[in-house]
This record gives structure tokens, sequence and C-alpha cells, in this order.
């Protein structure tokens, strides 16, 4: 069961006005320009960060599948024309090897011709630009994450060498907005670095290891760098690439310096699924381990996010992140380790695991817990008989309410059972699939049990 999630907008430092007469023609400077005034400083949060990061990686890939049969489209459609003017107003010879065209129609085959190479181009470059973008959300969300952990830890910061004039110390309102230049000015120089340098230096900074027992590192490592050559060498592998990725146990032996690489449809979303695992996991290892009183806040997010995730029916992804949190040591609850476990178990039931989903649920006495945990492990397990005296006893004024049993993803099944249909009957007094004009027009969020 997870708290109910607020949608907090996620707050950023603005352009500032400029001084008269400072440099550029009406330019704001930067905010590591100068230092910040305390108005300007926004207390970041690791929550914040991590809703922002999900959302927008999931609108990126959510627009790749839209966009890509556009794409395609047009591709073919140029294709066929080209094809079509080669056919029909040109003669062939030489086996179809050979095509003479008409010399008052040379400036209609260019046009074809120049629309069909751009569209099939586009088929190569667009994927590109999405990977690259991919990874440059991924670099904003690792600024606005060590942001956050430094707020959230400032003792982390003794250790930083970094030096400023008594001209800056003066202009400082405050030690706080002292803080946010070091801060600025420590994320800006770790951004440059590579990504590997990066984790490197978290886990000298944090003390904390974060790349042992991860089998998606070489993937994520050849990903950056694979998205480094799309930026800067138009995606030709060089002996840069080979070496990083090789350093970082990836396996280049298909790879040769000179070859062009692309990013198919399946490539993108074990690219995206590798981002998100990456991502969420450094967070909550460097959350969990600076501030372990926070231990139930942080349970809770992650079991939100990958709430988020199965609705999405990327069942693979959270499935990932939830054996994940199976690992920890200690949870912020009981009641939030249930509620990760049988999340954990639909993961594996909804992507046809149904032998791992059902021995995840029989390691736990599901019968000592609460209502409705009895009942989430029993529509888990298919024991929709079970399921329907559940229901009945926990009735119509207590959780799960009319509307999280429309909403909830674990009673997917359940919903389409007879047994379901008539509980549901009995107990809200009236049919399942029977909604009010008024019930469809109320902008009400629905709480989730999950």
């Amino acid at each position: 069961m997870a708290e109910k999630k607020t949608n907090t907008p996620v707050q950023k430092r603005g352009p500032q006005k400029s001084a008269k007469g400072s440099a550029g023609r009406g330019a704001a400077p930067l905010p590591q320009d100068r230092p910040p005034s305390e108005k300007e400083i926004v207390q970041p949060s690791v929550p914040k960060a991590l809703e922002a990061f999900l959302l927008e990686i999931d609108a990126l890939a959510n627009t790749l599948s839209l966009v890509t049969p556009l794409v395609r489209l047009s591709a073919d459609t140029t294709w066929k024309a080209l094809n079509d003017f080669l056919n029909s107003r040109c003669k062939m010879s030489n086996g179809g090897k050979t095509f003479t065209i008409p010399t008052d129609e040379y400036l209609d085959f260019i046009n074809i011709r120049r629309q069909s190479q751009r569209s099939r181009r586009a088929l190569q470059i667009i994927p590109r630009s999405f990977l690259a973008s991919l990874i440059s959300h991924y670099d904003a969300f690792t600024g606005s994450l060590l942001r956050a952990l430094f707020f959230m830890k400032p003792e982390v910061l003794n250790s930083s060498e970094r030096q400023f004039s008594f001209k800056d110390l003066v202009s400082f309102e405050s030690i706080s907005a002292a803080r946010e230049w070091i801060v600025d000015k420590e994320v800006e120089t770790l951004l440059r670095e590579s990504h590997a340098e990066q984790f490197k230096w978290m886990e000298k900074k944090f003390a904390t290891p974060l790349t042992k027992d991860l089998p998606s590192w070489p993937t994520f490592v050849e990903v950056t760098e694979r998205r480094n050559l799309f930026v800067h060498c138009n995606g030709i592998v060089s002996a840069q690439y080979l070496a990083v990725c090789s350093q970082n146990g990836v396996d280049c032996s298909k790879a040769t310096v000179g070859m062009e690489l692309h990013v198919t449809p399946q490539y993108f979303q074990d690219a995206y699924a590798t981002i998100v695992e990456i991502g969420l996991k450094l967070a909550h290892v460097l959350w969990r381990r600076l501030k372990p009183e926070e231990m139930d806040k942080a349970d809770t997010s992650l079991n939100n996010l990958c709430l988020d995730l199965i609705r999405d029916e990327k069942y693979a992804v959270a499935r990932n992140l939830l054996d994940f949190a199976a690992q920890f040591n200690k949870f912020g609850s009981e009641t939030i380790r249930m509620i990760l476990i049988l999340n954990r178990a639909q993961t594996y039931k909804w992507s046809g695991h149904e032998k791992r989903a059902k021995g995840i649920l029989a390691a736990e006495d599901w019968m000592a817990a609460n209502e409705k945990f009895q009942l989430a492990a029993a529509v888990l397990n298919d024991d929709f008989k079970t399921a329907a005296k559940v229901m009945k006893h926990i009735g119509a004024e207590s959780s799960p309410s009319k509307g999280d049993y429309k909403e909830w993803p674990m009673f997917k099944v359940f919903r389409t059972s007879p047994e379901f249909a008539a509980t549901y009957k009995e107990v809200f007094g009236r049919p399942f699939g029977e909604v009010t004009a008024e019930e469809i027009s109320e902008k009400k969020e629905v709480k989730s049990i999950q």
C-alpha cells in the first residue's frame, strides 16, 4: 500500500534580471557567475528529482514510439514514389541496373530522390536524437540528485576544496548562499566528467559502493558512450569508445573503428530500462545511506515510482527495481515491506512468470496480515473465492474503496471474474460497470493501495 502521491512541481531557479550596466545586452548572469541571493535558493529534494526524472524520460520513450511509425510511413511513401518514377517515367536497361531519365524529367527525379534520402536518413537520426536526449535528462537528474543530497547532508561538503575570493565571500548574503554556490560548482565540475568517473567520485564522496553487483553497469556505460559518438562523431565508432567500453566489461567484439552505430527500437527500450534502473537505484542507495531516518519515506517513494511503471505495463523495469528493494536489510515499516512484496509479485505475474510470483507470495504469512493484504494475496494467487469472501468482509466503507477496485492493477484479472461481479454488486449496491454522469465528470484522485 502506498501513501497518496502528491504531484509537487519541481521548482527551478529561473534566470534573474541583469544589473544595470552588466555585460551583454540585457543578458541575465547565470547562477554560477555570481553568488545566489537567499530568495533564489530553493530547497531541492530526492523525491522531486526522481518524479521529474521518470516523467521526462517516460515522455521521451512514449513520444519516440509515436514518432517512429510516422517517419517510417514517410520513408516508405517517398521510396515508393521514387520507384514509381523510375518504373513509369524512365527507360530501364542492363537488367534493371540502369535507368535513363528524360531530360525534362530530371529535376523531378532529383527532388523525389532527395525526399526519399531525407526520409530514410530521418529513420536513423531521430532515434539517435532521442537517445542523446535520454542521457541529457539523466545528466540533469544527476545534478538535481546531488544538490538534494548535499542539502540533505551538508557535512558531505566539508571535504570540498572549492575556493573563492574575498570579493566573492563578502558578496554572499548568508552561509546558505555560500553553500549553494559551492554546490553548483561541485555539480558543474562533476558533470563534465565521464559517467564512469562520476560514479567513482560519488563512491568516494559518499563512502558507498555503487557499481558492485550491478549487472546493468556495462550496458549503462555502453549507452552513454554511444550517445557521445552520436553527439561528437555522427555515430562512427572511435578508439576511445572501444577503450572505455572494454574497461567496463562491455562486449565490443562486433564493433570496429569506423563502423557506424544506430539505435533500433529494441535498443532504445533497453537503454530506457537501463537508465531508469541506474537512476532510481543510485538515488535510493545514497538516500538510504545518508538519511536512514527517512527510510519509510524512501521506501514509499520507490514503491510509488514502481506503481507508475506497473500501470504503464513496464513490468520488466518495475520487476528489476522491486528485486532491488527485496535485498534491503531494513524497511521503514512492516506495512511498506509487505506492499513492496505484493507489487513485486504482481510484476512477475503480469510478465508471465506465474510460478515465481506464487513463490514470492508463499514466503509470507498473509493470514496474519491486514485484510486488504489478504485480499491482494488471494487475488494474485487467483483464489477468487477467498478474495470474494474477504472483499465482502471489508465492505464498502473501508479500503479498498469502490474506486480502488476499478483502478488498482492487481485487480485487472479479478475484475473479469464472476466472483468479482457478484461481490461488487452486493457490497456497493450496483453493477461494476454502471457509472453515473456525475462520476464521469468527477475530477477525484483515486488513492492507491499498492
